[in-house]
């Protein structure tokens, strides 16, 4: 049997280390927050001190309400013809490239299309790069 090298066994460690130390923190992080809920649950539970007996407490005025005039008898509106909407032409070259961006991704699937054709391919004559005919 090999023996581990130093730098194996650091190795080994690391990567044990690494997951046990995530889980440590993750666990005192839930205990801190356990412990900060306790006592907000605690003071949450106690009564409000009472106040002094001239003691007054001041709420804030509500808002002014204007006043509600009287609005006369709504007429039937007559039908307007539809809206058509002129297209808006691209603004900017930032628009232009989003356009190009997403004509790629919803154009033809490259795929479906017929390859291209490619001239013949030239091989090699039997007797070699270097022979001559004679």
């Amino acid at each position: 049997m090999r023996s581990l090298r130093p730098e194996q066994i650091l190795l080994l460690l690391l990567l044990v280390l690494v997951p046990l130390l995530n889980l440590l923190v993750r666990w005192l992080r839930r205990r801190v927050r356990e412990g900060h809920g306790s006592e907000a649950a605690a003071r949450e539970a106690q009564p409000p001190a009472p106040l002094p007996p001239r003691a007054r407490v001041i709420e804030p005025p509500l808002p002014a309400r204007p006043a509600r005039q009287e609005t006369p008898p709504r007429r039937e509106a007559a039908a307007s013809p539809p809206v058509h909407r002129r297209m808006v032409p691209l603004r900017g070259r930032a628009a232009l490239g989003r356009a190009i961006v997403t004509m790629t991704i919803l154009g033809p699937c490259r795929g479906l299309e017929e390859p291209a054709p490619s001239p013949p391919v030239q091989r090699p004559s039997p007797e070699g790069p270097g022979s001559v005919n004679r």
